[in-house]
């Protein structure tokens, strides 16, 4: 997944990500990867799911539907 994240160029997002667990950054790059053909910038997109995450007790979650 780093290499992913290292050609995606998502940096530091990536970095916060994998902070909150092995588990959350696999969902997060999975969520990232299949929406990549519609994402602009996906530095900034990773970075607003993480804020979604972390705003929510049940952030993760949303990820699933």
């Amino acid at each position: 997944m780093d290499q992913i994240a290292t050609e995606l160029h998502l940096g530091s997002a990536w970095i916060a990500a994998k902070g909150r667990g092995p588990t959350l950054a696999f969902m997060l790059m999975g969520y990232l990867l299949q929406r990549i053909e519609k994402i602009k910038v996906p530095g900034a997109y990773l970075r607003s799911l993480l804020k979604m995450v972390n705003q929510r007790q049940d952030g993760w979650n949303l990820l699933l539907q």
